[in-house]
């Protein structure tokens, strides 16, 4: 079997490749990681058998000129294609700008992706080969496509010979930014209209290097086979029922109000159901420097909080929970009745 990497920039990466779905695959797999010391990411390697291996240099994290060029001109494009621009929680302004007409005429996209890709040598790192072809890797895993990380790491995967996967998480990666670089061998997506958008949208993509295999994250919640029943894991967390609200908090700098909104929700359902009303489950935000602002919540009966257990490192933009928070965030989605989102 061809030798395997998993490419770990962000933390939650871990989450993806390394779980019940994928035990099998990425025993003894190297992951390549960018954060100087994480515990919780060597737990995880301790528990699904691969080796760690640090990068001091190599992955970019800013894209080059060409790059940032080439996505301004994606962006003005999507305008005037009447294409939605999404960024984190917020649905950017859609309105055409004069600037737009040059920007994004088709021309100027097309020549700008043309330098971007011919500047990819500025992303060739030969320390960063040396240290995938010493471990003899055949194929390495990427969670998104976007991001520079992601880019520069591919290139340098593809000079050493890998073949390269790309996992789509979500809708949000095509609605952030539909474009694939042409580094990734293959895209795997979770549905046909997944992959029928992301074939239109980028038709440099061969149809079969767009595949629909899901995700192993998704593939894991599927699967998992909780040891106890409902009843144990409420009584666990304070609720008195086990009919219950999952409440998952935002980072606070998104909004930072949110115990409110929680208040008001028992209100209403104490008016609406009496003492028939279902628990509600909060789960804080691993962002959140303040957790203690839920405290007051957890006093209340039949509500139950779970504080985040993660790694959070501002700087390094690097988070991943412990594997004892991530078996309760999948015990969450298995018993819980309604997501507010």
């Amino acid at each position: 079997m061809t030798k395997l990497a998993l490419f770990v920039r962000y933390g939650v990466e871990a989450r993806v490749f390394m779980n019940e779905a994928t035990r099998d695959r990425v025993k003894e797999a190297t992951v390549f990681h960018t954060v100087q010391s994480s515990q919780y990411l060597k737990r995880y390697a301790q528990e699904y058998g691969v080796e760690l291996c640090h990068i001091g240099e190599g992955v970019t994290e800013k894209l080059n000129l060409w790059g940032a060029w080439f996505n301004a001109s994606r962006t003005a494009r999507n305008r005037l294609n009447r294409r939605t621009n999404y960024k984190h929680y917020s649905i950017l302004q859609n309105h055409r700008r004069p600037s737009d007409y040059l920007k994004g005429n088709r021309i100027v996209y097309e020549y700008l992706d043309w330098m971007h890709r011919r500047s990819f040598r500025q992303y060739v790192s030969p320390s960063l080969i040396a240290q995938i072809l010493d471990r003899g890797i055949g194929e390495m895993w990427f969670s998104g496509y976007s991001s520079a990380a992601n880019l520069s790491m591919a290139i340098n995967a593809k000079k050493a010979g890998c073949r390269t996967t790309s996992y789509i998480n979500s809708w949000k990666d095509y609605y952030v930014n539909n474009h694939v670089p042409r580094v990734f061998d293959e895209l795997r997506v979770w549905s046909d209209t997944m992959r029928g958008q992301y074939l239109s949208a980028n038709p440099h993509l061969r149809e079969d290097h767009v595949v629909v295999a899901g995700n192993p994250r998704l593939t894991a919640l599927c699967q998992h086979k909780p040891v106890h029943e409902a009843d144990y894991y409420c009584h666990k967390f304070g609720l008195s029922s086990d009919h219950f609200i999952l409440y998952t908090a935002l980072n606070p700098k998104v909004y930072d109000r949110e115990p409110d909104i929680v208040k008001l929700i028992l209100k209403e359902l104490k008016a609406s159901l009496g003492d028939h009303a279902p628990g509600i489950l909060i789960k804080t935000n691993p962002m959140d420097s303040n957790p203690g602002r839920w405290d007051e919540l957890a006093d209340i009966p039949n509500v139950g909080v779970i504080y985040a257990d993660w790694e959070w490192d501002a700087e390094m933009d690097f988070n991943l929970p412990s594997l004892e928070s991530d078996l309760e965030w999948v015990l969450d989605q298995y018993y819980y009745h309604l997501h507010p989102c």
